[in-house]
């Protein structure tokens, strides 16, 4: 009887372990980019079927511009142009998403590109900016007016037009090679810039001020839905967040192992969702990081990536609940998702009509599981871990949140596999779940 009960433990443990593995989402390469070096990539906001991306072919010993183009939301990619320069910034239109902006490398200098449009999805194009100094790092969309779009080209020189690249102005910043400018969707009078220091202009890029404190930002990017929030990437240093427009900064970096940040990207619709895409030489360095509580802790979120390598581009779809990443890799180019909407429940539309507490996913987990929950009105919100005795092994959430819809990670790894449960409070609201971790 013994040993049967043992044969039967033995059965059950291995089958929870062969689901929570098949269970556990992670990142995959999509169709048609393998061993593609992509160099630049959007998503068309208003039609979030279809993205756009450029790159390399690296396999073939040759290195042809490809022109890409994906159709059912990331899944696959064809390649329906091909350029005999390199494309390295991509803007689209978020109101119009047949109009794009690109950054073409001058087929006889790599010292120099311009700037063409597209108004066709990319059947015929238009150049707008000629003989910019450099490749084009950045080409910025207006997110309320997008008739104002912003062109960093080198040296310290910001190309700004107002009627959608049919004319341009230019401003001189003494600053040299901007590398990240950020206008807030909220305030598009408000916009950030990274170069060798953040300057903020609060005059649609009429003037600009330093900001204290931060040296050689990676990026800069505002916050969507609060105008005073603003965070900063520094490569080796690590992440800072700013909650009075860039007058102080506070580190952010509980949880960042490794701080080579040469981009990041806010979710539009979950502002606290942030993910850091890193640059790395040594394979045990991850690529990706990923806090949902607006950087006060980060956890690894690379399964699935190749390394060592370096992170690009990054879009966060919030239709299809998706992320989209461009790696550069010896051991795996490529765009890579990671899909949301097969693991967790999507979030609906609108303010939720009541309290509610998911149940975990993955569960059973190993060693990361996101709970996502939904308060109806702004209020303060306790998310906790108990063990089996009833004690509070860990505080995910202790805070006030708005509205809306939430989630939290909670990495386990430093506990035993086993039973706990996690609980939601929000004022006379409590509710309790059970959830599995096995090592």
């Amino acid at each position: 009887m013994n040993m049967m009960k043992i044969l039967i433990n033995i059965f059950l443990f291995f089958w929870i372990s062969c689901l929570a593995i098949s269970q556990t989402p992670q990142w995959h390469i999509a169709q048609g980019t393998e061993n593609i070096a992509i160099n630049a990539m959007d998503i068309c906001r208003s039609s979030p079927d279809t993205l756009y991306a450029f790159g390399d072919r690296v396999d073939t010993g040759m290195y042809p511009g490809m022109f890409l183009r994906s159709t059912n939301h990331g899944e696959s990619w064809d390649s329906i142009a091909q350029w005999s320069s390199g494309i390295y910034s991509i803007a689209i239109d978020p109101k119009k998403s047949q109009s794009m902006y690109i950054s073409v490398e001058h087929p006889f200098s790599n010292l120099y590109s311009y700037v063409n449009k597209t108004y066709d999805s990319g059947e015929h194009w238009t150049t707008l900016v000629y003989g910019c100094c450099f490749r084009v790092p950045v080409i910025e969309i207006d997110p309320i007016n997008t008739q104002i779009v912003y062109v960093i080209t080198g040296f310290g020189r910001l190309s700004r037009s107002t009627d959608g690249g049919e004319t341009w102005s230019y401003d001189s910043l003494a600053y040299d090679y901007p590398k990240s400018l950020s206008v807030s969707p909220v305030n598009d009078s408000i916009i950030y810039l990274a170069g060798n220091v953040v300057l903020r202009s609060t005059d649609l890029g009429s003037s600009w001020e330093e900001l204290p404190v931060l040296s050689y930002p990676s990026v800069v990017r505002a916050h969507p839905k609060n105008p005073d929030i603003v965070y900063a990437g520094v490569s080796g240093i690590g992440m800072y967040k700013s909650t009075d427009r860039g007058s102080t900064w506070i580190e952010k970096n509980n949880g960042l192992n490794y701080k080579g940040i040469i981009n990041f990207v806010i979710n539009p619709e979950r502002p606290d969702e942030i993910y850091i895409g890193l640059e790395s030489g040594k394979i045990e360095n991850k690529l990706i990081y990923r806090t949902t509580d607006g950087g006060d802790s980060w956890i690894e979120f690379s399964d699935g990536l190749p390394s060592p390598g370096y992170i690009r581009s990054m879009v966060v779809d919030t239709v299809y609940d998706k992320t989209y990443i461009t790696v550069s890799s010896v051991n795996g180019h490529g765009i890579y998702i990671y899909d949301f909407s097969t693991s967790v429940a999507e979030n609906p539309v609108g303010v939720p009509t009541a309290y509610t507490l998911e149940q975990n996913y993955p569960n059973p987990f190993n060693p990361t599981t996101i709970i996502k929950y939904q308060i109806p009105k702004a209020s303060f919100v306790s998310l906790k871990v108990f063990d089996l005795f009833g004690r509070t092994i860990e505080t995910l959430v202790d805070r006030e949140q708005g509205e809306g819809y939430h989630d939290a990670t909670w990495n386990a790894s430093k506990y035993s596999s086993g039973i706990y449960f996690y609980n939601l409070k929000v004022g006379g609201f409590s509710q309790t779940r059970k959830a599995i971790f096995i090592k």
